[in-house]
């Protein structure tokens, strides 16, 4: 079987941003053999990207957080 690679864009509201990620989490979780990379722009710190990601269910593996501005 060979692999398909999606980029997908998604502008949503802050309050759904736990909503959508753990759509994509159960998504992954029920898929074996998926590799899903996020990348998200937003004015929420590292820290708090962090905390959602640990609030997913069931819990990820990794978590690799890049911050591209220096926060205050």
């Amino acid at each position: 079987m060979g692999r398909t690679v999606i980029v997908s864009f998604a502008d949503i509201p802050n309050e759904l941003v736990e909503k959508w990620l753990q759509h994509v989490r159960e998504f992954d979780a029920t898929n074996p053999g998926c590799y899903i990379v996020l990348h998200a722009r937003t004015d929420r710190t590292s820290a708090e990207i962090i905390e959602i990601l640990n609030g997913l269910e069931p819990s990820l593996d990794t978590i690799t957080v890049t911050p591209t501005q220096r926060e205050n």
